[in-house]
């Protein structure tokens, strides 16, 4: 499929591997851009790839600010429990 098909609901959620019932809950949350046309859902195809890029930088974001915060606890737990050491 080219990136630049549109789709319906139904092959959005075929593509997905997500019923189309959570389609229609993204669509009213604002997580999937879509136009509506009568009826009818219509999606570019390019704009659902797009949303798996833009989740997956995001969770790298997350784990690596995840992973920076866990150390820099973990430094402040070894300072602390060399605190107590002492005392």
């Amino acid at each position: 499929m080219p990136s630049d098909e549109i789709l319906n609901i139904k092959e959005v959620s075929y593509y997905l591997k997500i019923p189309v019932s959570t389609i229609y809950k993204l669509i009213q949350e604002g997580k999937i851009p879509a136009v509506k046309l009568g009826k009818h859902w219509r999606f570019m195809k390019k704009d659902i790839e797009c949303l798996f890029v833009q989740s997956h930088s995001a969770h790298d974001r997350s784990r690596s600010e995840d992973s920076k915060e866990n150390s820099e606890r973990e430094g402040v737990d070894r300072v602390g429990a060399g605190l107590e050491k002492e005392g």
